[in-house]
């Protein structure tokens, strides 16, 4: 029997919930998918349909009218009222079990042992609500009980709490934890953790949080407005759900190597990362240094957001910015530099440098940038920047030898 995974979007979000579905067929055939929309095209499923029959699955368009669902308060604006649809599952999915899923989310893995997980009679298994509480879950990633729902008619339950209730509690979230209080089954993180909340942690003294689970989740949870698609690089796996947005349907239904690699393999390969840490968005020289060295990449991070002259800047294809960077983030850019850049004025991101001093990568300054006393970077004159091209120049060619 397929899978039957439910998925929720509005016209909106079509480019989205094309990029979760990608990332689920690129691990697993034989899906039923139903996605229950509003204004979703009928040609767009025409032309999903077509591309997953070659994997032994299929798309269903579940229109759902929002004439109901539009009247129930919603706590965020990021939120939208299709996250009510997950009311109505059990009355158009007649699989015994059925997988919902939000549609800022990426599977990387086979989901055939979590179809398998023992529900022990309970609705539901869900992920709990981790950073927010323990206690409760987090309604993104569901695993139902349809044939339950059913008996218990919970739809109905549901839409009665949803009306006593809605205009002071976080939209369905808090509705099915009500319902369903100690009665849901644990997951395990890794079928869903909330990446959306990397950028807030740290400034909260929560620094367990980038600890928590360590490596690649079964599922990706892009939470908050800090979504992935966003000019400005907050969380971790941004790259993930790149990859399988830019994924050609040709390479998953021909099961081609390509989906066994990563983001950098389908645009121009990247050589070398370079990196800057810097408290202020006064940085020497560098738009010169991003037209000098395209096949580096630079990587700037900062524990604020930037100025628009560094925002700016991203018309560069070989620029990202980190606004905000938090210790998991900041960690992995250390790890990936070959070398640093240190080219901005104002105070140093003193941990940041002494653990690119301590990794023995090459360091480059300017005369009256420099925040090293010791002989660990080579500094040149700022008017004397094709120099510092150069000698990076040459450290890559050595480098690549």
């Amino acid at each position: 029997m397929k899978k039957a995974i439910v998925l929720g979007a509005d016209n909106h979000y079509m480019d989205k919930v094309e990029t979760t579905i990608k990332s689920i067929c690129s691990k697993n055939k034989e899906v039923k998918f139903y996605v229950f929309n509003s204004d979703l095209p009928t040609e767009w499923f025409q032309l999903m349909d077509k591309r997953l029959s070659v994997l032994g699955s299929e798309i269903v368009n579940v229109k759902v009218t929002e004439s109901l669902i539009n009247q129930f308060h919603l706590p965020l604006p990021h939120l939208s009222s299709a996250t009510y649809l997950r009311y109505f599952i059990p009355t158009i999915v007649f699989e015994k079990r059925a997988l919902y899923l939000d549609s800022d989310i990426i599977v990387t893995a086979d989901l055939t042992s979590l179809f398998k997980f023992p529900l022990d009679g309970c609705p539901l298994a869900a992920v709990p609500d981790i950073p927010n509480t323990s206690e409760g879950f987090n309604s993104g990633v569901l695993l139902i009980d349809t044939d339950r729902w059913r008996e218990d008619d919970i739809q109905n339950q549901l839409l009665n709490l949803t009306i006593k209730h809605h205009e002071h509690v976080y939209g369905d979230q808090e509705i099915l934890n009500m319902l369903f209080k100690d009665r849901w089954k644990k997951l395990s993180l890794s079928y869903n953790l909330q990446v959306g909340y990397d950028t807030y942690r740290h400034s909260l003294g929560d620094n367990e949080w980038y600890h928590l689970f360590e490596g690649i989740p079964n599922i990706i949870h892009y939470t908050t407005q800090n979504k992935p698609w966003s000019h400005y690089r907050f969380n971790r796996f941004r790259d993930i759900w790149w990859f399988y947005y830019g994924l050609n349907w040709n390479d998953i239904l021909l099961d081609n190597q390509i989906l066994q690699e990563n983001f950098e393999k389908l645009i121009k390969p990247i050589t070398c990362h370079a990196s800057i840490f810097t408290n202020t968005g006064d940085i020497e020289g560098l738009p010169y240094l991003l037209e000098q060295l395209p096949n580096v990449q630079f990587h700037i991070a900062a524990p604020t957001y930037f100025s628009p002259n560094i925002v700016e800047l991203q018309r560069y294809s070989n620029l990202y910015i980190y606004p905000c960077v938090d210790p998991k983030m900041k960690e992995t850019l250390i790890n990936q530099t070959n070398f640093y850049l240190d080219i901005n004025y104002g105070p140093a991101l003193d941990d940041a440098l002494q653990e690119i001093v301590r990794q023995g990568n090459p360091i480059y300054s300017f005369e009256s940038t420099s925040h090293f006393s010791n002989g660990e970077n080579q500094v040149f004159a700022v008017d004397n920047v094709d120099e510092m091209v150069k000698n990076i120049q040459n450290k890559l060619s050595e480098s690549h030898r």
